[in-house]
């Protein structure tokens, strides 16, 4: 791209430029001199209108070989002309100069087109003053070139340079495209369809200028460039004739002269301020400078009288400052459209609009020398006017940018909702006859979800007969739409479906034939209640207090008082589901006393009816339940229904430090749907000392302020919390590489690299909080994508937008490894010695990050260590009990002895965890999730020739082989197939409860985990990560 800018830069727009205007003000007149502004944008429409229609059906290859081959032809037609009586004629003259031009702004477009699709935004804002350097070394090397080559050959011959030129450049593109080409996407079928419509054109690339905001200031700013640029080249043009007057070789050396020392200034600016500006002041900084220093130079023009020097300045900063700043800094805000955005804006405005617009600025030119006035200092005004609309769309155009990358991360779904058809006509009818009368029970059940959100008619007697279909779930979803619909006249057939053999169909008959009969239903369900059948018994209490009146509740209270108090479990089960259902909160008496069943299965029934129930009054027995993991996520949701209306008492109880993070997590998520009264406790969980309480509190606020809520929170709070933030990632990442140059902290790192991804969200949060104009979602995306592009776009993003805390928050997400550690010292986050970093992750609130640095403080010969591992040995958790005695080596007397009814295992409980990460099956699963299999996880052992599964048998466990060998038979004849170490037995039985499709049997002697099947589906209720990481493997067992 260097050599590419080099060439496009010097050999064509510098020496065409410098060529064109020699030859042409050395042979005229000064009232022919706007005659050189009128005619170049004209033949620009035409070249450049071209280039934008081939770009829309030509790959870039050959758009660059329809681009480039034309020029090179004519230019080199041309030379050959120049020596005949043709090539000193006017015409001949000003169409060669207006050619030139037009050459060197298609070649550029092309030269940016391509800079756009070879690099990605951050790479850009880096890069594009690198590779733009070579226009700046083109005006001295160029400058100095031509002034020598000028002075031993015709001017004509220069021609050959731009030839050359040319050439040089498209070998470059060639190769470009084929090393960076970029798969954009495909076009709409819309863009398809006007692609193919004949009349596309001019008006359809302006409209899709037009459409979009950044384009439309882009495009304004461009035009404005464009006037600005053209005035200041009319005023040098006018004071050089009269300067020079015929004398060329004297205009050629001080075009030679002015073009080194502008080169020169702008060779400082591009090495020395180019990059530093744009880095720390951001593109907005980069784009000033060009107009206020031509607006400094018309005031110089002003002061002098119209000097040469002074009236040089404005085309002086132009030089140095067009393709060392402003285009570097101009192309950036291209960025977040796509190739074919960018191709078809560029051909619009640079091949239409601007050229357009100079024509008539050319016009007022020639109006103007026609009366004989050929002054410079008129045409500054305008020049300064137009320099300070150019700044003020320069702020505008910088807003545009930041709200299109922030478009650009954006993923639109498509929500259809849902609603309700209307079927009342005679064709709907007719086929919804049919389909109810199909024998598919599948179809017939989809048929009456149709008729249930059908309007304008009743299908009560269509539905009727469904009451006899073979399939029972079709029965029972009949009966239920004949009582949704009142048709009492089908009361008899729901009494005869309430003895259906299945007992689903008699739940929803009895609950139908109450709902339609009322009172008068109370004779016939009441015997029901003595029914052989728990689920019956069940669903008649639970119609007869809805439905029945005072009579069916008085008949029902007995029965369900019975249900709560039986000694049976199963029937006090029934009981709580029963309370659920009727979710009648003044029956909040028997579920506090539910809650506090020995049974699990009877508490988990409890906590769903109280969440049903959702009764203050139940809180002090919920918040009691969350001390217990095995009920603590069914305790959360109850909690929340139940302090609804209370949201400072949801409140207290999640700052209680002593509750466990997730419980603390879920009620702090809580809060951020419970509206606008929860507003003033979120901002006391945002500084939470525990990192995910922190991170619920962060989302919760955004919840809040998405709905029109935002909570009080002064912004330099949040600044300064977001700088910890940043510090506590850096700590993390250092301790991360720092760990790393030792072999003996692998449940470590994997424990620290799993918090890595949990401190970007939380940055991105603060981020998102601190700045409205960033959506959470699509920037957190965009981060975690591997498309360079796209995250590239979002750190680009962040960094216009979040301006005060960029020194820190953009190395942390994007920066390079030498920013990075640049902002880590800003923060006080230096390298240390791993034994360092282990001594201060035993002390982290994150208590699995603490267990394995108590592991890795094992393997260590930091004698410092030694205490803080003997700690440990008191510690209520018998998880790190154990792991404090391994690490140790030895059982220290007294208190790390094992308490009474703890099992001591031979192998070490985190060498559990590492034993389990290299199973298949928990491969997906964090180390965290799988260390909660522990306490399920059971060692046991086989003797060679021991049953270890027996085909037939019901899978109620699945087996994770450490050492040995099993063989595998079916139907009595041995598969020859063998499992070994980290091998998984009985994995699909344990979650669909099949019985066994084969007999395992030890051939060796066998060491193997055990996992049964109830614990292992509890614990996959209360860690949603589980049955997640378990869906990827056995995906990848059916693709298998």
């Amino acid at each position: 791209m260097l050599a590419f800018s080099l060439l496009a830069v010097g050999g064509v727009v510098i020496t065409g430029q410098v060529v064109g205007r020699s030859l042409f003000l050395s042979a005229l007149p000064p009232w022919a001199i706007p005659f050189r502004f009128l005619l170049p944008p004209l033949a620009l429409v035409a070249a450049v209108a071209l280039h934008g229609r081939a770009a829309r059906h030509l790959t870039p290859r050959q758009l660059v070989t329809a681009t480039f081959g034309p020029i090179v032809a004519f230019v080199v037609l041309a030379r050959i002309l120049m020596p005949t009586p043709l090539g000193e004629t006017l015409a001949f003259l000003l169409t060669l100069a207006v050619m030139l031009d037009a050459a060197g702004n298609v070649v550029m477009i092309v030269f940016w087109t391509i800079a756009g699709d070879v690099f990605d935004a951050r790479e850009a804002k880096r890069l594009f003053g690198i590779i733009s350097g070579g226009s700046v070394v083109a005006n001295v090397a160029f400058g100095l070139f031509l002034g020598r080559l000028a002075a031993a050959v015709r001017a004509a011959d220069l021609l050959l340079v731009v030839v050359l030129a040319v050439l040089g450049c498209w070998a470059i593109v060639q190769r470009l495209t084929t090393r960076h080409s970029r798969q954009e996407p495909a076009p709409s079928p819309q863009e398809t369809a006007a692609g193919a419509n004949a009349g596309e054109g001019f008006v359809d690339d302006l409209r899709a200028v037009l459409s979009s905001p950044l384009t439309r200031t882009l495009g304004a700013a461009l035009v404005v460039v464009a006037l600005v640029g053209t005035i200041a080249d009319y005023q040098l043009d006018l004071t050089l004739k009269a300067a020079y007057g015929a004398d060329a070789k004297g205009m050629v050396g001080f075009l030679s002269n002015f073009r080194v020392a502008a080169g020169l200034v702008g060779l400082v600016v591009q090495f020395a301020v180019a990059g530093r500006l744009m880095e720390r002041w951001g593109v907005l900084a980069a784009l000033l400078v060009l107009p206020a220093s031509v607006a400094l130079g018309g005031v110089a023009g002003l002061v002098t009288g119209g000097a040469l020097w002074a009236i040089s300045l404005p085309r002086a900063a132009d030089i140095s400052f067009k393709y060392t700043l402003n285009d570097s800094a101009f192309n950036l805000l291209y960025l977040p459209l796509t190739s074919r955005q960018r191709t078809r804006a560029k051909a619009v405005v640079d091949g239409t609009l601007k050229p357009v617009l100079a024509v008539l600025l050319g016009l007022a030119f020639l109006a103007v020398s026609r009366t004989g006035s050929t002054h410079v200092l008129p045409w500054t005004v305008p020049l300064l006017l137009l320099s300070g609309i150019w700044i003020a769309l320069l702020f505008r155009a910088t807003r545009h940018y930041v709200d299109a990358l922030s478009a650009s991360l954006v993923m639109r779904r498509l929500d259809l909702g849902r609603g309700s058809v209307d079927l009342s006509d005679e064709t709907s009818a007719r086929v919804l006859r049919t389909a109810l009368g199909e024998s598919d029970g599948l179809r017939v059940l989809h048929t009456l979800s149709v008729a249930r959100s059908a309007t304008g008619s009743d299908w009560s007697d269509l539905v009727a007969p469904l009451t006899s279909h073979p399939d029972p779930e079709v029965r029972a979803e009949a009966a239920s739409y004949l009582a949704e619909r009142g048709a009492s006249r089908h009361a008899e057939r729901l009494r005869t479906l309430m003895a259906d053999p299945a007992e689903s169909t008699r739940a929803a008959a009895i609950a139908a034939y109450c709902r339609l009969s009322g009172a008068d239903a109370v004779p016939v369900v009441v015997p029901l209640l003595q029914d052989a059948s728990l689920s019956t018994r069940g669903s008649a209490i639970v119609a007869l207090v809805r439905h029945g009146g005072l009579g069916g509740l008085l008949h029902a209270g007995r029965p369900l008082q019975d249900l709560l108090v039986s000694p049976d479990a199963g029937e006090r089960t029934l009981g709580a589901g029963i309370l659920g259902e009727l979710a009648v909160p003044g029956f909040f008496h028997p579920i506090q006393d539910l809650l506090e069943d020995p049974v699990p299965s009877v508490r988990a029934a409890a906590l769903r009816a109280a969440r049903s129930v959702a009764a203050p009054e139940l809180v002090p027995a919920l918040r009691k339940a969350l001390d217990e993991p095995s009920s603590r996520a069914g305790a959360v949701r109850a909690l929340i229904a139940s302090t609804a209306a209370d949201p400072q008492r949801l409140a207290g109880i999640a700052l209680d430090p002593t509750l466990a993070a997730p419980a603390r997590v879920a009620l702090v998520r809580a809060l951020g749907k419970a509206g606008p009264a929860a507003s003033a406790f979120l901002p006391d969980f945002a500084f939470d000392e525990e990192e995910r309480v922190r991170a619920a509190a962060y989302a919760s606020m955004l919840d809040l302020r998405a709905n029109g809520h935002s909570p009080a929170i002064e912004p330099e709070r949040l600044r300064e919390q977001l700088r910890s933030e940043v510090r506590s990632a850096f700590e993390r990442r250092v301790a991360l590489a720092d760990l790393e140059r030792d072999s003996v902290h692998p449940l470590l790192l994997d424990a620290l690299a799993a918090g890595v991804q949990r401190d970007q969200d939380r940055v991105l949060a603060l981020v998102a909080l601190l700045y409205p104009r960033l959506v959470l979602e699509p920037l957190r995306r965009a981060m975690s994508q591997t498309d360079a592009r796209l995250r590239a776009n979002a750190i680009e993003l962040i960094e216009n937008v979040a301006q005060a805390e960029k020194d820190v928050l953009v190395p942390y997400v994007g920066g390079s490894a030498a920013e990075r550690q640049e902002a880590a010292r800003l923060l006080g986050v230096t390298n240390q010695d791993p034994a360092a970093h282990v001594e201060r992750l035993l002390g982290s609130r994150d208590s699995w990050v603490r267990l394995c640095a108590l592991a890795s403080a094992g393997g260590s010969s930091h004698a410092g260590l030694r205490s803080r591992i003997e700690a440990e040995l008191s510690s209520p958790d018998p998880l790190f009990r154990e792991t404090a005695r391994h690490a140790l080596g030895t059982p220290a007397a007294g208190a790390g002895q094992a308490r009474e009814g703890e099992n001591r295992m031979p192998l070490a409980p985190l060498e559990k965890v590492l034993f389990l990460k290299q199973v298949s099956l928990f491969r997906e699963i964090p180390a965290e999730d799988v260390a909660a299999l522990l306490p399920i996880a059971e060692e046991v052992s086989f003797q060679a020739g021991d049953v270890v599964i027996r085909e037939g048998d019901k899978g109620d466990a699945l087996y994770l082989i450490v050492e040995g060998s099993i063989g595998i038979s079916a139907g009595g004849v041995a598969t020859g197939k063998r499992l070994g170490s980290r091998d998984v037995i009985g994995e699909l039985s344990i979650l669909t409860g099949d019985p066994r499709s084969v007999t395992c049997t030890a051939e060796s002697e066998v060491l193997a985990l055990r996992i049964d099947r109830e614990p292992f589906w509890q614990l996959m209720r209360e860690r949603p990560e589980v049955p997640v990481g378990l869906v990827k493997i056995l995906t990848g067992y059916i693709r298998k």
